[in-house]
């Protein structure tokens, strides 16, 4: 939300909320600005005319909005209220889905897992693609208040909300697959996991606008994107995985190598936003998804049903502490690989990077620094 010189008069807010927008107006002068909200000029000249166009479109939206979200959290705003919606915000995070989503394989559910991979994957993509294609702010703070545990939170545009997408398309695609389940599941137990997966997505979709994270319609356009990529899911899934799993070695490289396309074209933003990182993070997860699955399945140790490349996971046989202590080592394992990897990938890419660069075959970020 930009404010150029002379043009104060013109924000559409009321005159009990001068004092706050002077605030935010002072804050934007005095510190380095939240991503979206620098000069016009600042967009006009980073952005194609197409997407500054579409840009200064939408901007009055998000500068209406601003307004009757914060009476909304000036009217609802308690310690408890902050403490519940700061905290169940991580449930839509890269760290939770790290944790969550190993021991859906872990446990068996090799097609539920799969399913939650490609939906969230697609869902960070894009919305980070619409993110950075668009560079929409964030509501305007003050005069609302951000509430959140996380320090980056600055650095990242609004428009869409990349927690509702995600979401919305794991209650989507959960309360497919528990209906999908038949009379497998205890009735009881069936409509108690419904009722939570409508509750996990409403409480993270409303909690975005109450911490001032983001507008209505961030939240209403990522929660109908999260909601359309669960329905391709549930329609396209099996085709996808028997493409994967009836296939050679070459079905998953395909894949891969449409990844990198996508990634290549991922628009250049105006300010130094993470969607490009958290989409090249869930890239990632999708290779390894993809060629792990399929590698897997041609091995002797994984089961066919209820689809290739299935974990053994009997309940019955291993008990109540032999899943808990699979899961509990599982996550240990995952945290430790994690502290491994980094710092030796930090070593020994650089000079990887290096050689791929002298091919020309670079991938040119503004800010990102180059091997070389």
């Amino acid at each position: 939300m930009e404010f150029p010189a002379g043009r104060k008069d013109q924000l559409p807010v009321k005159a009990a909320q001068q004092q706050d927008v002077q605030a935010a107006i002072e804050t934007v002068k005095t510190t380095k600005p939240d991503a979206g909200l620098r000069s016009l000029d600042h967009y006009k000249n980073k952005l194609p005319q197409w997407r500054y166009a579409a840009r200064q479109k939408l901007i009055p939206l998000v500068r209406w909005e601003t307004h009757y979200i914060a009476q909304m959290q000036n009217a609802l705003r308690s310690p408890v209220l902050d403490s519940y919606f700061s905290i169940t915000a991580n449930l839509g995070t890269h760290t939770f889905f790290m944790i969550f989503l190993p021991v859906l394989f872990w446990c068996g559910y090799t097609n539920l897992g799969r399913g939650m991979v490609h939906i969230l994957a697609s869902g960070v993509f894009l919305s980070g693609f619409i993110k950075d294609m668009l560079c929409l702010p964030r509501p305007l703070s003050p005069p609302l208040s951000r509430i959140s545990m996380s320090h980056s939170v600055s650095l990242e545009y609004g428009f869409p909300s990349t927690h509702s997408t995600n979401a919305v398309s794991v209650a989507v695609y959960a309360v497919y697959m528990l209906r999908s389940a038949g009379s497998e599941i205890d009735p009881t137990v069936k409509t108690t996991l419904e009722i939570l997966s409508y509750c996990y997505a409403t409480s993270i979709v409303l909690g975005r606008l109450y911490c001032g994270m983001h507008g209505f319609f961030d939240v209403v356009v990522g929660g109908l994107l999260g909601a359309a990529l669960s329905v391709i899911q549930c329609v396209y899934g099996q085709v996808f995985d028997d493409f994967i799993f009836r296939s050679s070695v070459t079905a998953p490289l395909l894949i891969m190598l449409t990844i990198l396309v996508l990634v290549r074209i991922h628009p250049e933003p105006a300010d130094d936003c993470p969607c490009f990182d958290d989409s090249v993070a869930f890239a990632g997860v999708v290779f390894g998804v993809e060629l792990g699955n399929w590698h897997y399945a041609q091995s002797g140790f994984a089961w066919n049903v209820p689809m290739p490349g299935t974990v053994p996971f009997n309940l019955d046989v291993i008990g109540w502490p032999g899943a808990a202590a699979r899961i509990v080592f599982g996550v240990v394992v995952v945290f430790a690989w994690r502290e491994v990897a980094k710092p030796a990938l930090h070593k020994y890419l650089p000079p990887l990077f290096r050689v791929i660069e002298s091919l020309g075959l670079s991938l040119p970020r503004k800010f990102f620094v180059q091997a070389s």
